[in-house]
């Protein structure tokens, strides 16, 4: 067996649980067994890197729950990455697919695989205000807007203060989700301001934004709050023109 073959049959083996033809190719002595001990060791890896990336989704499970939970889902959805940082992007959608013992879970799932995303995003120069009433706005790359059913910020406060879980707490809700230097945020925004920021990821230009505000009586000083927050919290990049 070449080199190439045997580091394909080694991956395969390992990553997707395929069975070799010829184990023995690949060890010296019991192959089968070799083989199931990088298998199973590489697997609990993955296992505890999703217990990092899901820590509030992990205690709401016991551990050996969030184990048979997670164990099937990187079978279903091997690491196809040299990096595990990018294994647990379909956490969510496996979840929402499956029995659990809560609604909201796969929802939470989506809201810790965002904030695990934004730590890891690029940095970028922010702007204090706008330089142009007719530019369009750049939003920072460590930046995400999420379309929840479920409002879970209320559940992950909870969770973050050791608190007992409160009740599933139907939506839908926008939520937003940045990094500030190293510490990373959420928040549930009002529907006029999620129509702002989506027009603002779109590329309109600044009146068509503020729009978004008009159906209310107060909408010019609710879209200046909305805007000054944006610029406030950094979620705009300096790179305004489009």
């Amino acid at each position: 067996m070449t080199l190439a073959a045997l580091q394909t049959a080694f991956w395969s083996s390992v990553m997707e649980g395929h069975d070799n033809p010829d184990p023995d190719s690949m060890f010296v002595g019991n192959a089968a067994e070799r083989l199931a001990i990088y298998t199973n060791m590489f697997r609990a890896r993955c296992v505890e890197c999703l217990r990092e990336d899901f820590p509030k989704l992990a205690l709401l499970f016991t551990r050996d729950a969030f184990w048979e939970l997670t164990m099937a889902y990187v079978t279903r959805y091997p690491s196809r990455d040299p990096s595990l940082c990018s294994l647990g992007r379909d956490l969510s959608g496996y979840m929402a697919q499956r029995p659990l013992q809560r609604p909201d879970l796969s929802d939470l799932a989506a809201l810790e695989w965002a904030r695990a995303e934004v730590f890891e995003e690029a940095d970028a120069t922010t702007m204090c205000a706008p330089s142009d009433p007719g530019g369009r706005l750049q939003l920072i790359p460590a930046l995400r807007r999420l379309q929840l059913q479920w409002d879970v910020c209320e559940l992950w406060t909870a969770l973050e203060a050791a608190a007992p879980a409160p009740e599933p707490r139907s939506g839908p809700v926008t939520v937003v989700v940045w990094r500030k230097e190293h510490r990373v945020y959420h928040v549930v925004v009002a529907c006029d301001e999620a129509l702002a920021l989506e027009r603002a990821a779109a590329g309109a230009p600044l009146t068509e934004i503020c729009a978004a505000f008009e159906g209310r009586t107060d909408g010019l000083e609710r879209a200046a709050r909305a805007l000054g927050s944006w610029f406030a919290e950094g979620w705009i990049s300096d790179s305004q023109i489009r």
